[in-house]
């Protein structure tokens, strides 16, 4: 396909061949209007696992469209929800399942030394508030790139869901994991690793955008049943996301 500094109206033509209907009407097409045409092929490309990335992990990679393989993808399965909904509980019955788990909270850990509960939330807002959360992001991928089946426990922010669905594409799975105050709060009673009060937590900066990531999911999971709901919906995940 020639670019459409060199003839628009042949890119035209060369899209018009690829499949693509209403382009040999006679109307002049804008280059906006081919723009947006193009980047839509090579988002259907990409969503086919037919595609080459042309760069690193650091800074992306130039999406080129192929036609003649299909690039295999990991499976991923993120899970969301506000804390003591059951988040972790649910990733560790799926590691045990078979997949590769990995927490966002054990990248600030490492970074920080200490695996203490309100260091590493408040170190969390702070990357976050500082831009850094897409840096974060590929921490936790270089962690598991290598792994068929991953489980990424702790996404907070919907950048965390675009970025595991830039990487996956159709093969990730968006998990948010639901409780009412009432449960969560008597759950976060039973800890002994934090000396933070509930309601501190549960009005933190780190807390107040998990509710977007709830539009986003695949499926939402009522997490206020018995502990054998969690393991059959676990179960269920294993054997749906080979």
């Amino acid at each position: 396909m020639p670019r459409k500094g060199v003839s628009l109206s042949a890119l035209a033509q060369c899209l018009s061949e690829y499949g693509l209907t209403g382009l040999s009407d006679g109307q002049s097409r804008t280059h906006d209007e081919i723009d947006a045409l193009s980047s839509a092929i090579v988002g259907q490309a990409f969503w086919e696992g037919k595609y080459e990335g042309v760069g690193d992990d650091r800074e992306g990679y130039l999406i080129v469209p192929t036609t003649d393989s299909v690039r295999p993808r990991a499976s991923v399965v993120t899970i969301a929800g506000h804390f003591a909904a059951g988040k972790s509980t649910l990733a560790e019955l799926l590691e045990v399942r078979g997949f590769r788990r990995v927490r966002y909270s054990e990248v600030i850990a490492e970074l920080l030394g200490t695996s203490d509960r309100l260091a590493l939330r408040v170190e969390g807002e702070r990357l976050h508030a500082s831009g850094r959360q897409t840096w974060l992001s590929h921490e936790v991928l270089a962690r598991v790139r290598e792994a068929d089946r991953v489980v990424v426990d702790g996404v907070r922010y919907p950048e965390d869901s675009a970025f595991w669905t830039e990487q996956a594409g159709p093969a990730h799975f968006k998990v948010f994991v639901e409780a009412d105050a009432a449960v969560r709060r008597s759950r976060y009673s039973e800890r002994a690793d934090t000396a933070e009060r509930f309601d501190e937590v549960d009005n933190s900066i780190s807390e107040r955008e998990v509710d977007a990531l709830r539009g986003l999911a695949s499926i939402v999971f009522d997490n206020t049943g018995p502990m054998n709901a969690v393991e059959a919906f676990a179960d269920k995940l294993a054997k749906e996301r080979p």
